[in-house]
This record gives structure tokens, C-alpha cells and sequence, in this order.
């Protein structure tokens, strides 16, 4: 064998630093620096520094460690490495001038255990790196990388070929080795894999966003790959010695498996890196709450408008080479270094198999993963990401608040008389990755009157400030408001001003008991003050004021020859009208009779004078009119008492936004004038038509929405005689107060 003085790198070179071969150092120049990366070390472990200049090191360049040579390496980043020798704990001096750098620094060795038992050590590292390979194997569950095992094949040959052979090196060349593993060893934890999809992981998951995401793994990159080359570097170097020992051969292999873990998880990053959709590109689809509205936003005085968007992503790609963005910059020199450290690996590898019998496993081909065209995907955007800027008028003022995946903006106008209309711009600014994407929005500022909610608004639930879809809207003598709330199977009763209502009839959960409803949808309310309430069984209860029970008074089969009833009403004068909407009629019973007389319609589904179709509602005045809001045909008809046909008072012109059109109108109620106000569930409006006018006027006309300002589900109207007008919101599940025009 050999003979080696007992410490590695020491006063003779692994490399044969006294070979005659020696080269005289190169001529020292005064602009040439040199400055340590840490200034602190343990023996084994490598000692880098940072030139300012490109150093010329070859196989017989040599450094100085307290008057003991030792071999040095270098890479692309300018930097000059050495593997410590085996020093005392202390303060040591490291020159550099064989390399033309002007300059002695100053080295501290901490404190360490000294290794006893080589052999052990030596086990630790193997068993240390059985570890590693286990975590990297679950790398290829990972769907965003295409790793392969070829590479774990190779970690473990290597790991075993240390393990067969160590035995062999003399004691001291053992311990040396022994401190060389055990200083540079891998972290198992440093190599968790997180194995969620790229494709899916922010369908749910808002605190993963794609462009941190990015960024993450880019950054991860990068420092597998500062290791790859460092200790590849070395183990490569080594491998190409004309002549080495066992010993040498054995640190080769030491360096060759740490290099070769971190290449395997730079490998997996810059897999995910090609696969990742994390550049954002644009925001996309805003959406108002509740629907898209034509990209343009309308906003009343100081109520919110909650949107939220989406914001498309693409892949790293090839064109972005010229990026001047560092991190992506960064990506593409990192991935440079990964091809030509593969490719000196290759070579290297086939040498370094050739030292032992045992047969190597092939070393796995390496691709570049970065695409050369992109493809993109939409992704809900977080809205604390988002920013307003650029409004277009100085006269609207825009704040915003933002929770999950939307924004809720607000404009005001303390100048503006008029609607104005405008533009903004929502901006997403990625801080990491240096990328801002801005969509401009076209906006309205309304100045017209909105409402103010008198009940509900507080989600849908069964709370006591709650509904779950109501369905009619009553107001008693004293100015109370009587909400029947259909799928909580109640009836609420709130006092003005009040913030909860009070159960006046039901509430005891869904069944045909005396004490509880079914489903109700209609209700009617008597001269006494008792209510008639339509089930959906088809059975209507009477239920009298304070009673905790009702009373069936009519059983489906009681009006089951009449049809399906939609609605119903009483009358001034205390007569039951019950609307049919399969049979397109209205029929009139007095209080308690099972025998009712068909008083409007009955003459099959129709346009005509004398036809109905699909009637909703019916209001009765005091002169026995009767008013229908006759839902297909877009209209209004008043029926004379004994008439046998009707009249239009309000639409009957088609379908339409137009005045004088009216759309889905599902209720109508008159005041003392005899103006008719409709609620036109259709069109998501609310329309007053004077007495014998051709045209009507727009109340509350808004796009599906659930802010002030807004309807959603406009199914009940009443009025209170003082000016305003009440909307029961079925979708927001809410009555809102209106002045009237």
C-alpha cells in the first residue's frame, strides 16, 4: 500500500502537491481579493472563499493551512475550495497566494469530538444516507417531476461500494475519512417532499399561492445546486487523478454521494420548476357576487360590492432566458450548471466504476424540463393580493376590503350629482418574482336611492335574525312585519327597529302536526288578524293570533279540482282567492267553503283577453277589482267583479327592459291612488305604474346582487302608506326599505 502521512491533505498532497511537476505560483496583483465564505470550520468539512477573479487551479495547486499543504478546487463561481485537515481546535491561517491572491486569512476551527471509533463514524454516514434515499424515493410519487430510479439505484451502489471497502485504509486514512463523512453529510429533513399536484393544489387551498410556490422551489434549486457543484465538483476532480489510492478512491465516492443526493433533489426542483404554473400572466373573469356582470361594475354611495377574480399562470419557459427578473435569471443559470455538471459526472462516473468489481448501475441521462411553450391555468386569486389604482375620475373616491378570494370596494362621491361612469385598475404585483399583472375595470357611480334593511341580512340560517328562503311579505295594523319563512317552516314576526324576529306560527321543524308547517309558500292574512297559510302538502292552516296550534281548513283535496295553487289572498271584504297555475285561473271561495267560483281565466293557457298564463299572484281592492300578475304574458290584468275578461294596466308589450314592459311580475299591491307597484321577480325589479299610465318607473332595477343596492329574488311587496315601499329578498333572504320616487 501506499504511505500516507496520518492526516489527510496534509504535508503531502492527494493530488501530489510535491510532485515535481509543481508549477511556481502566478504573479500577485494588487486588484486581486480573496475573502472566506464562513469563518469557521470543522475538520472534514469544506472550506470555501470568493475571488473577484477567475483562479488558475489545476491538479498540483496547493494551499497553505498552518504551514501544511493541502489540496485545493475550484469551480465556476469563482470560488476556491479545500477539504480541512485534521487541526486542533483554534485559530489557523489559510494562504492563498499560490493561486495569485495577496492574502493570508484567518481561520477558526471550533471545537469538535474527536472520532475514536473510524469504522462507526463511517456507519453513521451510510446509515445517514439510507435515510436520505428513503425521503428522495417518495420523489417518485411526486406527479409534478420525472425522476426515475435510476439515480436512487446509483446512490445506493455508491453508499455500498464505502461500506465494502472502508475496512481496508489504514487507520489513520480511516479516521481522516471518517471526519470528511461525518462533516458533510446531508440532512434527511432538508430533502422533505411536499408531492401535491401543481395542476390542482389551489382548487381549496388558498395559502398555497403557485407564484410562491415558484419561488419556493426555485430558491431550493438553486442551493442543491451550489452543493451539486461544490462536492461533484471535488469527488469529479479527484476521479481524474492519473493514479489514486484506495483512499482517494474511497473520498471520491464520499464526495460522489453527497453530490450526487443533492443533484437527485435539484434534479426533482427544476422537474417541478418545468411543470409549475407560477408566472402570473393576467387577471381574469371578474365576477361580481352572484354573477358576471358585462365587466362592468355598478356601485352605489358607500355600499360594498364584493368580487373576486381569477388570475391565469404559466410555466417557466424557455423565452424567459432573457429575463431580467433574478429569481427566474437565477433558474436558468442554475439549470446551465445542473447539464454541465451532469455531463462531467458521466464521465467521471464511468471512471470511478471502473476501480471496483462490484458492477455499477448505469448513470441516468439528464433533460433540460424547462419548456419551450407555455400552456396556462386559472387560478382563484386570494384577494389580499390585489390593490385598486388608476380611478379614472377624481370625483369617486374607491376603498376596499379583502377576505379569501375576494374584495369588497366601495365608492363615494361627495360632488357627483349625476350617475358617472369610470374605470380602475386592479392590480396583482408578485414581490418575489418581480411580475405585475393589471386589469382595468369599467365601472358606474349611481346616485339614485338605494334601501336600507329592516330584516334579515344576516345569511341564510335558522337563527332568530335568519331566514332560509321567505316567501311572503305581510305588514299587521300595528306596522309589524309578517315574513313567512319557507324551509325554516315559520312564521316571523319583527317589530320595526328590531334586530331578531319572534316565531308567531310554526317553528317546530317540518310535518303535517298541528304546531308546525310544511314547506309553507303562500299566506294571506284575514280581517281578524288570523293567517291562512298555503302548505306545500296542498293543506292551508288557520292560525290566529298568539295560538300555538293552527287549524287545517282546507285539505288538498278540498282544492285539488281547481289546481295546483301558486298563491292566494283575502280580500277587504274576507273572501279566499285562491291563483292556479296549471289551470290558469283565479277562483273565489267565501271563508271555510269547500265550493269555490272561477273568477278570472279558465279558459286554457293564453294571450287573450280572456286567458291566463301562469298567474302568480292576485290582489283584491275595495271595489272587488281584481289585479293579476299574470307571469308568462309579461303583464298586469284588472278583472271587473263578473267580468269575463280582463284588462292590461301595466306591460302586455313583450318580454323587456322598456317602460312600458313589465317582466315576470309575481306580485302587485295598490295604495290609496290606485297606482299599481310591481314586483317583476323576472327581471329582478321593482315598478310603480300610475293609475292608467301607458309606462311605468323603475323602483329598485339592479343586477343580481346581494349589496345595498341590490336584489336578488324581489317576490313580496307591501307598502306602509308613508312613502316607502318593503322588498322581501327571497335570494338574500332579507326585507329592504325603499323611498318612493
Amino acid at each position: 500500500m501506499k504511505p500516507h502521512l496520518p492526516l489527510l491533505l496534509a504535508s503531502l498532497s492527494l493530488l501530489g502537491a510535491c510532485s515535481k511537476n509543481d508549477k511556481p505560483a502566478p504573479p500577485v496583483e494588487e486588484n486581486k481579493t480573496i475573502e472566506l465564505v464562513s469563518n469557521t470550520t470543522l475538520p472534514g468539512q469544506l472550506v470555501i472563499a470568493q475571488a473577484n477573479f477567475k483562479p488558475l487551479v489545476t491538479d498540483t495547486t496547493h494551499l497553505i493551512v498552518n504551514g501544511q499543504r493541502v489540496s485545493a478546487f475550484a469551480n465556476d463561481s469563482n470560488q476556491v475550495i479545500f477539504i480541512m485537515p485534521v487541526l486542533p481546535a483554534g485559530k489557523v491561517t489559510v494562504d492563498y497566494s499560490s493561486i495569485g491572491a495577496p492574502k493570508q486569512l484567518p481561520l477558526t476551527i471550533n471545537a469538535y469530538t474527536a472520532i475514536t471509533q473510524a469504522d462507526k463514524a463511517i456507519a453513521s454516514f451510510t446509515t445517514n444516507i439510507d435515510q436520505v434515499i428513503k425521503v428522495l424515493e417518495k420523489q417518485l410519487d411526486n406527479e409534478a417531476v420525472n425522476l426515475g430510479t435510476g439515480y436512487i439505484t446509483t446512490l445506493r451502489y455508491m453508499q455500498e461500494t464505502i461500506t465494502e471497502n472502508q475496512s481496508s485504509l489504514s487507520p489513520a486514512d480511516q479516521l481522516t475519512l471518517a471526519y470528511f463523512l461525518q462533516n458533510n453529510q446531508p440532512d434527511p429533513a432538508a430533502f422533505a417532499v411536499d408531492t401535491l399536484n401543481p395542476l390542482f393544489y389551489r382548487v381549496n387551498q388558498l395559502d398555497i399561492d403557485p407564484g410562491e410556490r415558484l419561488f419556493k422551489v426555485a430558491i431550493g434549486f438553486k442551493n442543491s445546486v451550489i452543493r451539486t457543484v461544490t462536492f461533484l465538483g471535488i469527488g469529479t476532480g479527484l476521479a481524474m487523478l492519473p493514479s489514486p489510492d484506495l483512499f482517494t478512491k474511497l473520498l471520491a465516492f464520499g464526495s460522489f454521494v453527497t453530490g450526487t443526493v443533492y443533484l437527485v433533489d435539484a434534479i426533482a426542483k427544476v422537474e417541478e420548476i418545468g411543470t409549475l404554473k407560477g408566472v402570473a400572466e393576467q387577471l381574469t373573469d371578474f365576477t361580481a357576487r352572484l354573477g358576471v356582470e358585462d365587466k362592468e361594475l355598478k356601485f352605489y354611495k358607500d355600499v360594498a360590492k364584493t368580487v373576486s377574480f381569477r388570475a391565469s399562470y404559466r410555466p417557466v419557459i424557455q423565452t424567459d432566458q432573457s429575463s431580467k427578473i433574478p429569481v427566474i435569471a437565477d433558474i436558468f443559470a442554475a439549470e446551465k450548471s445542473v447539464g454541465k455538471i451532469h455531463a462531467g459526472m458521466l464521465a467521471a462516473y464511468d471512471r470511478i466504476t471502473k476501480w471496483f468489481k462490484k458492477l455499477a448501475p448505469v448513470f441516468p441521462a439528464y433533460t433540460n424540463p424547462i419548456k419551450t411553450s407555455k400552456t396556462t391555468i386559472s387560478y382563484p386569486m386570494a384577494g389580499s393580493k390585489l390593490k385598486l389604482s388608476n380611478v379614472s375620475d377624481t370625483a369617486v373616491r374607491i376603498t376596499f376590503t379583502t377576505a379569501d378570494t375576494t374584495l369588497s370596494i366601495k365608492a363615494a362621491s361627495a360632488s357627483l350629482k349625476a350617475d358617472k361612469a369610470f374605470t380602475f385598475d386592479v392590480v396583482f404585483t408578485d414581490p418575489n418574482l418581480g411580475v405585475t399583472v393589471t386589469q382595468k375595470i369599467k365601472a358606474l357611480y349611481q346616485v339614485k336611492p338605494i334601501g336600507t334593511v329592516v330584516a334579515g341580512n344576516n345569511g341564510y340560517g335558522s337563527a332568530a335574525n335568519q331566514f332560509q328562503t321567505p316567501e311572503v311579505l305581510l305588514i299587521d295594523a300595528a306596522g309589524n312585519f309578517i315574513i313567512l319563512d319557507k324551509f325554516n317552516n315559520r312564521v316571523q314576526r319583527w317589530t320595526p327597529g328590531a334586530t331578531t324576529g319572534v316565531t308567531i306560527a310554526g317553528g317546530n321543524g317540518i310535518g303535517t302536526d298541528s304546531n308546525k308547517l310544511n314547506s309553507p309558500y303562500g299566506m294571506a292574512m284575514a280581517p281578524d288578524g288570523s293567517l291562512y297559510i298555503l302548505n306545500a302538502d296542498g293543506h292551508i292552516k288557520r292560525w290566529v293570533p298568539g295560538a300555538a296550534y293552527g287549524t287545517t281548513v282546507y285539505k288538498f283535496e278540498d282544492l285539488e279540482k281547481y289546481g295546483y295553487i301558486s298563491n292566494m289572498a283575502i280580500s277587504p271584504a274576507g273572501q279566499l282567492y285562491i291563483v292556479s297555475d296549471d289551470k290558469n285561473q283565479v277562483v273565489r271561495f267565501a271563508l271555510g267553503s269547500k265550493t269555490g267560483t272561477i273568477v278570472a281565466g279558465g279558459n286554457g293557457k293564453g294571450s287573450a283577453a280572456n286567458q291566463l298564463s301562469r298567474p302568480e299572484g292576485v290582489t283584491i281592492d275595495a271595489a272587488g277589482n281584481l289585479y293579476i300578475s299574470d307571469y308568462d304574458n309579461n303583464r298586469v290584468q284588472k278583472w271587473a267583479p263578473g267580468a269575463t275578461s280582463g284588462t292590461t294596466v301595466a306591460g302586455g308589450n313583450g318580454k323587456g327592459a322598456a317602460d312600458n314592459q313589465v317582466i315576470g311580475p309575481v306580485e302587485v299591491v295598490l295604495d290609496a291612488q290606485s297606482n299599481l307597484y310591481i314586483a317583476e321577480a323576472g327581471g329582478n325589479q321593482v315598478s310603480v305604474w300610475k293609475a292608467g299610465a301607458a309606462s311605468g318607473t323603475k323602483i329598485a332595477s339592479t343586477p343580481y346582487g346581494n349589496a345595498l343596492g341590490e336584489l336578488w329574488g324581489a317576490v313580496s311587496i307591501k307598502l306602509d302608506g308613508k312613502g316607502s315601499i318593503y322588498i322581501l329578498e327571497s335570494g338574500n333572504g332579507r326585507v329592504t326599505k325603499w323611498l318612493l320616487p
